[in-house]
């Protein structure tokens, strides 16, 4: 495998953390404002600071190091979730739909994710496998019994909520 500028330790160890790290402490900074209004030079000076001794101690660089493909792929996930459910409700249509539809399409945009997530880690036939086994065939129906208990609680509690209030 050929090695590129991008996956050379000097950047993926060095360069990258300390400039998520600079950036985020630096944003955090200006938007708190905690050092002082429109002192962008301090907010620098602390930002540098924070981010060289995080490249400069190796059990914190670590830490951010491994954190940083985690973060990338939840950021990616909620971004997804937020444009699915901004396709299935609309721009301006939120404040429109009652409740219960947006919940609905929520659970149905979340599960949808979930099982995309899964299928694409290799989870999904694990999953499935389990389910369909004696003990996990029990724990899901069980799963989908109290699900539907609790759902069926929870609109007969709103639709006498909306009766009273009416």
């Amino acid at each position: 495998m050929v090695e590129t500028f991008l996956s050379m330790p000097i950047f993926t160890q060095g360069i990258l953390p300390f400039a998520l790290v600079f950036a985020v402490i630096f944003a955090i900074l200006q938007k708190t404002k905690i050092l002082g209004e429109d002192k962008k030079q301090i907010d620098a000076i602390v930002a540098l600071t924070i981010g060289m001794i995080l490249v400069l101690v190796p059990a914190a660089r670590n830490v951010v190091v491994g954190i940083i493909p985690i973060l990338a792929i939840l950021v990616i996930v909620l971004l997804v979730f937020m444009i699915i459910f901004g396709f299935a409700v609309g721009g301006g249509e939120r404040q429109k739909l009652p409740i219960g539809a947006l919940a609905v399409i929520v659970i149905i945009t979340a599960v949808a994710l979930i099982i995309t997530i899964l299928h694409l880690t290799g989870t999904w036939d694990k999953f499935l496998n389990y389910v369909q086994s004696g003990t996990g065939q029990k724990v899901f129906v069980n799963v989908v019994f109290i699900a539907a208990v609790v759902t069926a609680i929870v609109a007969v509690w709103h639709m006498k909520g909306d009766k009273s209030s009416k």
